[in-house]
């Protein structure tokens, strides 16, 4: 091209001209052969493919198709491409969407005649029919029929040559086993990914019966088997027609096209600087004129000479995107990011004082201008002015003008700003706080970014391991190549953001903060030894420790400690990565109903006399029953002694079976209050019975088998039981490992898998740690479920809810209408409902309650309820009065807070629920007595979860208001 257009003319002959129509010639010719042997070398599935584009009567200009090492089918440039070409049109019958299906099946225009000449019209009828079924699925479903059925008429289907040169396989991430999910180093992508896969299936199930249906009225037409057909109806059929859909399908205005030819193109970045556009440079190239002539047209991007490989960009998309829904990862990828998700506002203010050491500095108000407890109302008071914390996403290309970037810069300074900024407007108007906290927002942008670059640091941090060892491992599978693609990817993307030229300069950085950094945060338990261990103790731990390195255990890369806070922990004794096995316990040192029946059981005889008088089991008191027998019967002589002997004694366990009356009292207003209460009378029965059985009171000697020892035996079991094939277990060394959340995943929960091939129970770490840290583990409970068994809370809870009693007064019902609250779950009387992680949620009806029954509810109680207000609203009614409950607890139920939501339902008539009427401890006490004190923290825990849930229900009602 060049040469033709700088060709110099002459006045003598244009000996310039002559020799660029050569150079012309010559590179049309070079890419015609290289094409033609490209062409050779293809299938005779992909000539049938073209030839079917011609002669339906698609445009190509001046591309083909050809196979390219690593990537399958791809364009090919058959002459030199400028930009903005058109190189493909294809007519609307040529695009499979919906309308053209409805249209085909309305016609039989896609069984072909020679196939489909004998075919009834009764058949053509039934199948209108039945996808005038599907007709309210989405675009994906009706494709995914679609295409099940039109791959099944095989030669009766008008689309075969184009299904013919479909790939095989789609190597996306929802169809990553484990192991491979594992290798991403992203929890959430891997849940993602698994979502994604029990989704399809879940969805194939429903859809299976209408599927059969289709697939058995076009047997008629092709004549197959049953046992063909039976083949097209399997799950792993719908999953891989849905990775075809996912990965290849062009989406205009929110409809799905499958467009052949036009999803050939492979991907590459155009390497042009551009904003983000959210797709809109994907569209300047990709038109469809369905509103007129139908057509879609195709241009090229960028140029290409002939013989090349015509690219596409596909958008401004992450990786993660082209991992999850195309099976691939981009060697280059301006879009690249790393999701990082922030904290609420108690977490953005910790931050933030950690990273402003110097009052003096411009951030020096982050320090002392705070004025307030981080627990004060005020900050729940701050957090109702925000929307739920949200995700940024960063890389090299970090722009704090981007739509997404900006309002998470906002957010991250909201949260900081003192409560006396905008206080009065709080008082008057939720709207207004918001508007004042964002209007003032703007200054201080840096410390924003800062305290968004301790996140991407701790994310970089939370790795286990450097992109150069990623990049030396030889991936067995295409799956683990992706997965070692992607995770690389993201490392280079913090790496990027942070400003790091590779792992390396990060590690020195957090060699220089390691000083200052502390251990995972956790929840100090009532019982901890105050300045420091005693020697009994100690020797305790020595004890144990000895013993379980006789055990053999197959991974043994953590010891028992003696802690000045929990009592006891587990420590590393190596580095080790996240997702590694730290133990594997043996089965010869765990107990459970295996060792309990076991030929050298001091109790097997009297379980057996038990099941044999009952004629069945009971799997806790057998368990329980073993327990006493080695702790309080052989003590010393038991081969669990050092286990035994370092576990809490009576008298140092902290769960609620042991608190007094006047301390289960303080726990007022709390759902815990009546549970405590009767999970010790549910002990003390169980106690009674048990103890009054002759085969117990005759086998144990006289004073073992007490009531304290029963207490002891219960709590020990509900506490450190580790679960699996449906049994409980007693894992030595795993029991010991305390509860906190951290690592990669905050919300990740522990889990034990028994291995056989070892004989094992195997637990694999959820964050990283070095020599000597101390491991811990998200137990993945409510603070109420860990306060009630464990004695303690977490501050850090992604999994805390609240549990609230309501009533629902009907009097007498028909049965009918019993019959009607059974369906939805609901009884006549009290009902219990959880609230927690937010009060509505988006659906596709619009917005309703996260805790669906207790919409319901509302609706019974209240009758139809016509807007996302008045459901607002009425929820507020309902819970106020528990909220003003709490409050009275902490002398806070005159806060602006409670009394401007009194106000609003006064003024729309609604009188608020009552509230709990108990006494209220004095605070002087609670504060003398450990337990006291440490009930007054779970209480105003709880509160400050339905302060949460209040704020945001009074925050939507008011913003419907504006």
């Amino acid at each position: 091209m060049a040469a033709s257009k700088g060709g110099k003319k002459t006045g003598s002959g244009g000996m310039g001209w002559i020799l660029g129509v050569l150079a012309v010639l010559a590179a049309g010719i070079a890419a015609f052969v290289q094409w033609q042997a490209l062409h050779g070398a293809t299938s005779a599935a992909d000539r049938a493919f073209l030839a079917w584009l011609e002669d339906a009567g698609a445009k190509v200009n001046g591309i083909g198709v050809a196979q390219f090492e690593g990537m399958g089918h791809g364009v090919i440039a058959l002459k030199n491409l400028e930009v903005d070409t058109t190189v493909l049109s294809l007519p609307p019958h040529m695009l499979m969407e919906r309308g053209n299906i409805y249209r085909n099946v309305e016609s039989g225009a896609d069984i072909l005649a020679e196939a489909g000449q004998n075919v009834s019209e009764e058949v053509l009828s039934a199948r209108r029919e039945l996808y005038k079924s599907a007709a309210g699925q989405s675009d994906a479903i009706v494709l995914s029929i679609y295409m099940i059925e039109q791959m099944f008429l095989g030669n009766a289907s008008f689309w075969q040559p184009y299904l013919d040169v479909l790939p095989e396989r789609v190597p996306r991430s929802p169809m990553f086993s484990d192991t491979d999910l594992l290798e991403l180093q992203d929890s959430e992508r891997a849940e993602a990914a698994r979502q994604t896969h029990q989704d399809l299936v879940d969805e194939h199930e429903d859809l299976r019966a209408l599927i059969a249906q289709v697939l058995k009225n076009a047997q008629t037409v092709n004549g197959a088997s049953d046992e063909d057909m039976r083949t097209y109806l399997e799950a792993h059929k719908y999953l891989h027609v849905q990775g075809l859909i996912a990965s290849r399908a062009l989406t205009f205005q929110g409809r799905r096209v499958l467009a052949p030819l036009a999803d050939m193109f492979n991907y590459k970045s155009t390497g042009e600087e551009r904003a983000h556009e959210s797709g809109e440079a994907f569209l300047k190239h990709h038109k469809w004129a369905h509103e007129t002539d139908g057509f879609l047209h195709i241009s090229t991007d960028r140029y290409t000479a002939a013989a090349g490989q015509v690219f596409e960009d596909y958008g401004d998309n992450p990786n993660h995107i082209y991992l999850q829904y195309h099976g691939f990862i981009p060697e280059e990828n301006p879009f690249d990011c790393v999701s990082i998700q922030l904290p609420d506002a108690k977490g953005i203010i910790w931050t933030a004082k950690h990273i402003v050491q110097n009052p003096d500095s411009p951030f020096g108000w982050v320090l002392h201008g705070e004025g307030v407890p981080l627990d004060d109302n005020t900050l729940h008071r701050r957090q109702s002015g925000l929307m739920p914390p949200p995700k940024v996403c960063v890389s090299k290309r970090f722009d704090i003008a981007q739509r997404d970037t900006q309002y998470a810069i906002m957010y991250v300074l909201a949260a900081l700003l003192h409560p006396a900024v905008c206080k009065d407007e709080f008082a008057e108007d939720p709207r207004e706080l918001r508007q004042c906290l964002f209007s003032n927002a703007v200054r201080d942008t840096d410390l924003a970014v800062a305290i968004i670059r301790e996140y991407a640091f701790g994310r970089l941090r939370s790795y286990p391991t450097s992109i150069e060892a990623d990049e030396e491992i030889k991936p067995e599978s295409y799956a683990l190549e992706l997965a070692l693609g992607y995770r690389i990817s993201q490392k280079r993307a913090l790496l990027g953001f942070l400003g790091f030229e590779d792992q390396a300069e990060a590690a020195e950085e957090e060699a220089a903060q390691e000083e200052a950094a502390q251990e995972p945060e956790a929840q100090e338990p009532l019982g901890s030894v105050e300045g420091g261990v005693d020697a009994h103790l100690e020797g305790l731990v020595r004890n144990f420790n000895e013993w379980m390195d006789q055990a053999g255990a197959p991974h043994y890369h953590v010891r028992a400690h003696a802690d000045p806070v929990f009592r006891v922990g587990a420590k590393a004794v190596k580095d080790i990565a996240v997702n590694e096995i730290y133990l594997g316990v043996p089965s010869q040192v765990i107990m459970s109903l295996d060792t309990a029946f076991a030929e050298d059981s001091g109790v097997r005889r009297l379980l057996e006399s038990l099941r044999e008088r009952f004629g069945r089991g009971d799997a806790f008191h057998e368990l329980l029953f073993h327990l006493v027998y080695e702790r309080f019967v052989l003590e010393d002589e038991s081969r669990w002694w050092p286990y035994l002997a370092l576990l809490p004694q009576p008298g140092q366990q902290t769960s609620t079976l042991f608190l007094a009356e006047h301390q289960i009292a303080a726990l007022g207003p709390s759902t815990i209050r009546g549970e405590v209460i009767d999970y010790q009378a549910r002990v003390h029965r169980q106690y009674d019975q048990v103890s009054g059985m002759d085969l117990v009171a005759n086998f144990f000697p006289e004073g073992v088998f007490s009531r304290e020892h029963y207490f002891w035996a219960s709590a020990i079991l509900d506490s450190r039981s580790i679960w699996w094939h449906g049994q409980r277990h007693l894992v030595p060394l795993l029991d010991l490992v305390n509860c906190a959340e951290g690592g990669p995943d905050p919300a990740r929960v522990h889990s034990t898998h028994f291995e056989e091939a070892t004989r094992s129970a195997d637990t694999r770490a959820d964050r990283p740690y070095a020599i000597g840290d101390q491991i811990f583990e998200n137990y993945g409970q409510t603070n109420k479920i860990y306060y009630i068994h464990h004695g303690f809370i977490l501050d850090a809870n992604a999994h805390d809810a609240l549990d609230v009693d309501l009533e629902l007064s009907l009097g007498n019902l028909s049965e009918e209408d019993e019959n009607y609250l059974k369906r939805l779950r609901l009884r006549n009387g009290a009902n219990r409902f959880t609230i927690g992680g937010g009060a509505v949620v988006k659906s596709r009806e619009g917005f309703r309650l996260v805790d669906e029954r207790f919409e319901a509810f509302l609706g019974v109680k209240y009758g139809r309820i016509g807007t996302l207000g008045d459901l607002c609203l009425r929820a507020l009614q309902e819970t106020i009065g528990l909220g003003l409950a709490y409050a009275r607890e902490f002398g806070i139920e005159q806060d602006p807070f409670f009394q401007n939501i009194l106000e609003v339902l006064a003024k729309n008539g609604l009188p608020p629920s009552p509230a709990f009427d108990g006494p209220v401890v004095d605070a002087a006490a609670k504060d003398a007595d450990a337990r006291l004190a440490y009930v007054r923290k779970v209480v105003r825990s709880e509160m400050d979860l339905l302060i949460l849930w209040l704020a945001e229900l009074f925050k939507i009602y008011m913003d419907t208001q504006a």
